[in-house]
Parts: C-alpha cells; sequence; structure tokens
C-alpha cells in the first residue's frame, strides 16, 4: 500500500505539469487565434503638450499598416507598427502590446521641446529634451523660450546635441547649438527660470543674452561656463537689488565678469 501511495505520488508530479503546460499552451494558442477587436491609443500629455492625438496615431496605423481590426494575433506585426510610428518626428517611444481580451494598445510618448529656434538661414525648428532637432508643428505649437539673432547652423534632426565637445573639435555655429541645448535643459530644471525666461539673443560672438517675460531689462550671460554661479547670483541680485531698486530701473544685467553683476540703465 506505502509502495503504491509512493508511485502515485510521483505519477502526480510528473503529470501535474504536464498538465499546467498542456492548458497554458491551449490558452497561447487560443489567444493566438483572438481577433483584434479594438485598438485603444493612450498618450502621455505631459507638460501640455499635444503633438498628436489618438485620431493622429490610428490614422498612421491605418494608412501603413492596413486594417488591423479583424486580423488575429499572429497577423499583426507589432514591430512594424512601432516602427512606423517612431518615424513619427513627434513621437519619442512607443510601447505596443496586445491584451488577452483581443485589444491591441498603444502607448506613445511624446517628443519633449525644450527650445524653438529661428536661424539665419529662415529655418525655425525645436530642441528636444534628447538633443535633437526636431521639425515645428503645424497643429500645435509648444510654449518654450524662442531662440533668435546669429544662429547659423542649419535643421539636422540626427546631430546629436547632447554629446560633450572640446572646444577645438566644434566649428562656432556648432558650440553655439550645443550650448543652447545645455542652456535649455537648465533652464527647464528650474521652475523659476523655466517660467521667467521666454527669450534667447545669440550675438555675433556666440555669446547668449536672456530676455524675461517682465522687468524691461536684458541678462547678458556671456557663454554657459559657470553658469550655475552666474544664476545664482542672478536669483540672488533679484532679491536683494532690483526688488529694491526697483524692476525697470536697469536695461541690461551683465553677468560675464567673475563674483560681481555690473548693470547698466
Amino acid at each position: 500500500m506505502e509502495r503504491f501511495k509512493k508511485i502515485l505520488k510521483y505519477v502526480s508530479l510528473f503529470l501535474l505539469p504536464t498538465g499546467l503546460l498542456v492548458i497554458l499552451g491551449f490558452a497561447i494558442d487560443f489567444n493566438n487565434q483572438t481577433q483584434c477587436q479594438d485598438i485603444e491609443v493612450e498618450i502621455a500629455y505631459q507638460n501640455g503638450l499635444n503633438f498628436v492625438d489618438q485620431e493622429a496615431i490610428l490614422s498612421i496605423v491605418k494608412r501603413e499598416c492596413g486594417n488591423i481590426k479583424g486580423k488575429t494575433v499572429t497577423e499583426i506585426d507589432l514591430d512594424a507598427i512601432e516602427k512606423v510610428l517612431l518615424d513619427n518626428p513627434y513621437i519619442e517611444d512607443v510601447s505596443v502590446y496586445k491584451t488577452i481580451g483581443g485589444k491591441l494598445k498603444l502607448d506613445i510618448g511624446q517628443r519633449v521641446p525644450l527650445l524653438r529656434v529661428f536661424n539665419m538661414r529662415g529655418e525655425d525648428f525645436y530642441i528636444d529634451r534628447n538633443g535633437f532637432m526636431m521639425p515645428v508643428s503645424p497643429v500645435y505649437t509648444a510654449r518654450v523660450p524662442v531662440v533668435s539673432g546669429y544662429v547659423k547652423a542649419g535643421y539636422s534632426p540626427s546631430m546629436d546635441l547632447s554629446l560633450s565637445y572640446k572646444a577645438d573639435e566644434v566649428t562656432l555655429s556648432e558650440r553655439v547649438m550645443k550650448d543652447l541645448y545645455a542652456l535649455g535643459i537648465f533652464l527647464r530644471s528650474d521652475i523659476f527660470w523655466s517660467a521667467w525666461f521666454d527669450q534667447i539673443y545669440v550675438n555675433s560672438m556666440g555669446e547668449f543674452e536672456l530676455i524675461p517675460k517682465y522687468g524691461g531689462h536684458a541678462v547678458e550671460l556671456g557663454d554657459i561656463e559657470n553658469l550655475e554661479d552666474k544664476m545664482s547670483r542672478l536669483m540672488i541680485f533679484y532679491i536683494n537689488g532690483m526688488s529694491k531698486a526697483g524692476w525697470h530701473t536697469y536695461k541690461r544685467l551683465n553677468l560675464k565678469y567673475k563674483n560681481q553683476i555690473v548693470c547698466s540703465k
């Protein structure tokens, strides 16, 4: 009797995982044969971004991949859908997957612009948070600081502005673009500065001037060397100086000199 119980135990231990595998196989096969009932689009609208909407996403998928609804899971090429969506210049990341209920789920992340640049060639474009240029949109305008002045670099969406550089290895126009990206990152990381400045002017020497929304003055930043120190001095001056002297007392605030701010009326 004891021997029979042991045999029964071993047989059960063998059959249980085998049975589970069989059931799992049936479930997977059933899911693969399930027809797509609907496409659900989830778009991250962080910071109020609205470059793409659900209608635009569904239109891209239908135009490039055909009618997805009614196809079985095995007939849907998830990689192809992901690729055509990532080809859109306003989309940063995509996750495409199927649910057990027969839905195709598309999770969309939009590119986040830091600055809008108007160059000397008559072009305008954004610089995004990853250091790449992106086109302006005919349907949506991002509220970011506007860059103008002596910007000679042309629109080049493949150029990675986030890469570090040595001064003797880049042209002045390339340095300006890379420094603009670094400046944009800095401004966006601070809740006050990101709301305070709405214009950046580039002079003929590749130096930057920041124009605030209020106060009627320009901030001569120079280059971005010691940027954090310069902006810290500016904040102290705003609190202890401008608030007492008056916001319209000075026309220019020069931060280029170490440990001081030169003001001119």
